[in-house]
């Protein structure tokens, strides 16, 4: 399968589940309240997220920028997300 092939639909199944969302949410709001659906919503992503993250390659990639960026950087946006 040729590259282009691959991004075209990985695209129309990212949008797919873009637009399915915001009837998910409106059903599922009226059932729930919204801090415990934000609590599940974040706990989803994150599950889904998390495998791809600690994957070796990506993980050591960025332990270098990490290790190179130091506490100042983090300090920066530490105090940027406070205001």
């Amino acid at each position: 399968m040729s590259k282009n092939l691959y991004y075209s639909i990985f695209l129309l199944v990212v949008t797919f589940f873009w637009g399915v969302t915001f009837p998910i949410i409106k059903v599922s709001l009226e059932y729930i309240s919204p801090l415990p659906f934000l609590a599940l919503s974040f706990s989803v992503s994150a599950t889904i997220t998390l495998p791809f993250v600690l994957r070796k390659r990506l993980f050591k990639d960025r332990k270098e920028s990490y290790m190179e960026s130091g506490p100042d950087s983090t300090l920066c946006l530490d105090m940027s997300s406070r205001q």
